[in-house]
């Protein structure tokens, strides 16, 4: 197996390494990356297209109990079995920082999209699956559930959610771990066990917000009643955004893309045709508010977040039995 870069301190207080398939010859190279992969991560399946081979670099660092990683490479497929993770006896947090496009994931049924500058919670007892586009960056951090649980109340209902805890926080925790990462050979001997802390610490204080009661994805009805009512606020604000999407709704209260269809679903409608309903009783409000001046049908349009006239106006009419120019011809 090949390694560049392999440096051992304080009896692996410290220890930093790094593995790319630059110089290697294509036939081979994936089963390279497989096997560097599972050093550093656990048991898993790498899956890419017939004819690619991975092109990537995968740096590890390891602090004391914390293991952390970077990783740069092109479109795959990251899948844990769950035959593995059940024969595997260690248990791990892992948090994903993508720094570059976005990441796919899949655990526990819920599915979603993490941006850069975000994070998700996966937990390697369990199958998973994270897929990546061709260019994709990210940085990783590997705890023992055993070492979290202690410190982080209700740690485990964070899994597999987008965007938990204190943004902001987020952001540094991911800036912290890549410099570590780049200053490795740099640090001091025997700082492994004080790093690891330092950076549990800062993990502890970026959920703090998320594990506290009242934010947790509740099941009681006021607790969804309220989140709901948020959630219809913050999409009534951003009706113009034409890309708004229930992903991004749902990170804006720190809660997963499947509770937020839930809500959706307890009312019997989908978030897709709640938003068109939305955009639609606005558009009419702004044609009927504006009925006596000079109205643009084309900028109504674009105000409500439609893509196009055409599409605005067949919308409308199946909404409404007419077409927007006749609702303003109604109300003149």
């Amino acid at each position: 197996m090949p390694f560049e870069n392999l440096t051992e301190v304080a009896a692996m207080l410290v220890q930093a390494r790094s593995f790319s398939t630059k110089d290697l010859p294509r036939v081979g190279s994936n089963d390279a990356w497989h096997q560097f992969m599972e050093q550093v991560y656990y048991l898993v399946n790498i899956k890419v297209d017939d004819d690619e081979w991975v092109r990537g670099e995968l740096k590890e660092l390891k602090l004391g109990e914390l293991g952390i990683s970077s990783f740069q490479a092109n479109q795959q497929r990251v899948l844990r079995p769950k035959a593995a993770a059940a024969a595997d006896p260690s248990d791990n947090y892992v948090f994903i920082f993508p720094r570059r496009e976005y990441m796919y994931f899949d655990q526990r049924g819920v599915t979603g999209y993490v941006p850069p500058g975000s994070v998700v919670i996966l937990r390697s007892s369990e199958r998973y699956e994270a897929s990546c586009p061709d260019g994709f960056e990210n940085v990783t951090i590997k705890a023992p559930t055993a070492l979290l649980d202690e410190r982080i109340r209700g740690i485990d209902e964070l899994c597999a959610r987008v965007g938990v805890g204190n943004s902001p926080l987020a952001r540094i925790v991911g800036n912290m771990a890549e410099e570590l990462i780049r200053s490795s050979n740099e640090l001091p001997a025997r700082s492994g066990p004080q790093l690891a802390d330092s950076l549990t610490s800062l993990l502890t204080l970026m959920l703090e917000d998320a594990t506290s009661p009242g934010v947790r994805e509740s099941a009681t009805p006021s607790a969804m009643e309220d989140c709901f009512r948020r959630i219809c606020a913050y999409v009534r604000a951003r009706l113009s955004d034409p890309d708004l999407s229930p992903l991004e709704a749902a990170q804006s209260q720190g809660i997963s893309l499947r509770y937020l269809h839930r809500l959706f679903q307890l009312r019997g409608v989908t978030f897709g045709r709640w938003l068109l309903k939305e955009r639609l009783a606005a558009a009419r409000r702004l044609i009927e508010a504006g009925a006596r001046g000079e109205v643009s049908l084309h900028q109504v349009a674009y105000k409500c977040g439609f893509a196009s006239q055409a599409h605005f106006s067949t919308r409308y009419h199946e909404r409404f039995g007419e077409r927007p120019r006749d609702t303003l011809k109604n109300a003149r």
